[in-house]
């Protein structure tokens, strides 16, 4: 992940970039996003973009 993005929310990614997020990977973990959910640097996001 981008790390200007480490420390944003989930929702603020989302609007920034036109994407939607499905998945986190982080650590040994796999999240299920919800809107207010802190992104953190390593994480590896799973993402949609929108229509151009």
């Amino acid at each position: 992940m981008d790390k200007r993005f480490a420390g944003k929310s989930v929702e603020e990614m989302e609007e920034a970039e036109q994407v939607t997020i499905f998945l986190i990977l982080r650590e040994d973990l796999s999240i299920l996003p919800q809107k207010d959910t802190i992104l953190k640097l390593n994480d590896l996001i799973v993402i949609r973009e929108e229509n151009p």
